[in-house]
């Protein structure tokens, strides 16, 4: 048995076991019919929620929230999530408070506390207190709390030495994620032989912004070989590899849109990235040093599989890009076989500084993500969105007096790369040189 960092009890690899003194006062207080006041109540009402029907179906007698289409649930978290940014570092250090293990001796009062609504089950034993959940202010908030929770829940039950990897990594340390919601992959010791559990579906309570079914998810365990001078212990009792190795790691593991998106990510954190004239020179500087780091990690690992694919997606990865889609959209032009294709460009127009997102220069065309996230933040009324779209519209026309031509995607239309190819190449009169065949998904 060893001391868990997070817990501070004795944990054994088979069973967790603790003293009454050892547990927190939620879990050793006596079944109440009344509801704590850090809980928020399931409302008895269903038929209040009718903005949630695409997402789920209840049953004749009103109280359980049944999955209708978790496909269609996983896909409006993909892409949209990320365009409000998803802080993982701080979500998971949030949620923590809020993870309850059920032992021997508090198993009937988290029995008696998920009766009540009052926890939610994570992974086996481990569960969240619903308020948690419930205070989500949309469905994008509500995957980084269960991503979270998971990871808490994770690294609750497996004894120390487990490592944090992939997109799990990635999101502990505050880096956005192309999925929303993502399997958690660990890893521990070159003979750790490949498995997996499942981790159930999470219901967001009925009372909540955020109500749903967030689907299930995979626990993958297998054999990860990472020195221990590029490890760190979190919070949450798992060992965290540090930016470098996660973008390696991420790069040789995900498909190359994923990979492509977490790497930029991370060599932006890492060179400090600055799009600003008078400082894109030295953060262009710093995000080579990054890029050249990265690289040496990864001939460092001790794996060939899916090497030349991640030396290719970090090869490609831009820091300059600000945000999830900005990310998809230049793998989708790199990979395409565009020439050039440059991110952040700056032009100074009547007296003002404008960056265009990305640009091909040879032919002028300047290639633009749309998103909420442009023009939305919490609380902004519909005076505020009007004005955040005339001054989008002012810039457009002073970029096309000296000669740019915009083409403009949102974040759906992604879901085609070849179409957004296609769609460039048209503008700019040309077909694409070679693909990257080592990009193409």
């Amino acid at each position: 048995p060893v001391t868990h960092p997070v817990q501070g009890h004795q944990v054994s690899a088979q069973r967790l076991k603790r003293t009454p003194a050892e547990c927190s006062p939620a879990e050793t207080a006596p079944a109440s019919p009344k509801t704590p006041t850090n809980s928020q109540p399931v409302s008895p009402s269903v038929r209040e929620h009718t903005a949630h029907t695409h997402i789920l179906e209840i049953d004749p007698q009103g109280v359980k929230p049944v999955l209708v289409d978790s496909a269609l649930f996983v896909s409006d978290f993909s892409m949209n999530t990320v365009i409000r940014g998803m802080n993982g570092a701080t979500e998971v250090h949030r949620a923590l408070p809020h993870i309850v293990i059920s032992t021997r001796n508090t198993a009937k009062n988290c029995t008696a506390g998920r009766l009540r609504g009052e926890l939610t089950p994570v992974f086996r034993n481990v569960l969240v207190h619903t308020s948690y959940l419930a205070e989500a202010s949309d469905k994008w908030d509500a995957a980084r709390r269960v991503n979270a929770a998971r990871i808490c829940a994770v690294g609750a039950l497996l004894p120390q030495g487990w490592i944090l990897l992939g997109q799990g990594a990635a999101f502990t340390h505050g880096i956005d994620t192309f999925a929303g919601l993502f399997d958690i992959e660990v890893g521990k010791g070159a003979r750790t032989r490949r498995r997996t559990e499942t981790l159930p579906e999470i219901t967001i309570p009925l009372d909540s912004s955020a109500a749903g079914v967030v689907p299930a998810a995979q626990l993958v365990l297998r054999q990860a070989g990472v020195d221990d001078e590029h490890l760190s212990t979190r919070e949450t009792g798992l060992r965290v590899p540090d930016l470098a190795t996660t973008a390696a790691m991420c790069a040789c593991d995900l498909p190359p849109k994923e990979a492509s998106v977490a790497v930029s990510g991370i060599l932006r954190v890492m060179s400090s990235f600055s799009r600003f004239h008078e400082k894109i020179a030295a953060s262009r500087r710093r995000e080579e040093d990054a890029r050249t780091e990265v690289m040496r990690r990864l001939s460092q690992m001790p794996r060939t599989r899916g090497c030349r694919k991640a030396r290719a997606v970090i090869a490609t990865a831009d820091a300059a890009c600000e945000s999830v889609p900005e990310r998809v959209l230049v793998w989708i032009l790199r990979a395409a076989g565009f020439p050039e294709v440059r991110t952040q460009v700056h032009h100074r127009v009547n007296g003002r500084d404008y960056y265009v997102d990305v640009e091909v220069p040879p032919w002028d065309i300047a290639v633009e993500s749309d998103s909420r996230g442009k023009h939305e933040t919490n609380g902004e009324i519909a005076a505020q969105i009007h004005q955040s779209y005339e001054r989008q519209a002012a810039r457009q026309r002073d970029l096309e007096s000296i000669g740019l031509s915009f083409v403009r995607f949102s974040p759906s239309d992604y879901e085609d790369p070849d179409a957004v190819a296609l769609d460039v190449a048209r503008r700019c009169r040309t077909t694409p040189r070679r693909p990257v065949k080592l990009l193409l998904p």
